[in-house]
């Protein structure tokens, strides 16, 4: 969690793949947020949206963790605006044909950029009082 800090972020985005080799029908992208943050969870949704219209998977929403002790610490011990993206399942053979792909990078990649872009401009107000307690 010192990379956000040495970089002095105003946002951290994790970004992983998913897995579950005990039911290989489970797919789809879900984006994490830091609880009871609205920063975060305004972020991932931007992040959801722009990953679910290329409609290359099922959306499984937002998420976040109850108490303290399921929390992600990407997410709890981030100081700047945190969101963990799962773009799919690994286990999941036409998420991971998708995933694996130049296109669905390249798509995905697109995608999170623009989804970062879109939340830095409805939110210029939120970044700049980021930086300000940096």
């Amino acid at each position: 969690i010192k990379i956000p800090e040495i970089f002095k972020a105003d946002l951290f985005i994790s970004i992983h793949c998913n897995s579950d080799y005990d039911n290989k029908d489970s797919k789809g992208i879900e984006t994490w947020y830091k609880a009871n943050d609205e920063n975060s969870k305004n972020l991932s949704q931007a992040l959801q949206d722009a990953l679910i219209d290329l409609k290359y998977s099922e959306d499984r929403g937002l998420k976040t963790y109850e108490s303290k002790d399921d929390a992600l610490a990407v997410l709890e011990l981030n100081k700047s605006i945190p969101t963990l993206i799962e773009l799919g399942f690994l286990s999941n053979s036409l998420d991971e044909k998708y995933l694996k792909s130049d296109r669905g990078q390249e798509a995905s990649a697109k995608a999170i950029s623009e989804g970062i872009l879109k939340y830095i401009e409805e939110n210029k107000d939120i970044i700049s009082e980021v930086r300000s307690k940096k």
